[in-house]
């Protein structure tokens, strides 16, 4: 929690104190991820967190954002075809543009469907 959940909303408020000044505007993206149970909390608290600083912040134009990707072990590898590094990178740049203007608050997963 001390370097997930702290590292999170350190990195999201220096860049708000960067935006802000400078007339708001722009995209904070964080990382979470579906891990294993020793992450849930922290990856939780991330999650409710990018969604309350969404909320602060959007009175900025600054949109927050997150990131969950499947973190791959051998086992569910061999039962489903694996995300490619990749898809992280092109969600995140979908939320950085301005095609995802309207989008803030929002946990964007990626696991082929594996968590539901």
């Amino acid at each position: 929690m001390q370097v997930n959940v702290r590292g999170a909303a350190l990195g999201i408020k220096h860049a708000a104190r960067v935006m802000i000044p400078r007339g708001g505007g722009g995209c904070i993206i964080s990382r979470t991820s579906v891990a294993p149970h020793a992450y849930t909390a922290s990856m939780h608290a991330i999650v409710g967190l990018t969604k309350n600083t969404a909320c602060e912040l959007g009175r900025y134009g600054i949109r927050v954002n997150s990131i969950s990707p499947l973190v791959f072990h051998e086992l569910i590898e061999q039962c489903m075809n694996s995300g490619s590094p990749g898809s992280a990178d092109m969600a995140a740049l979908y939320l950085a543009s301005g095609e995802a203007k309207y989008v803030s608050g929002h946990n964007r997963v990626l696991d082929e469907g594996f968590s539901n």
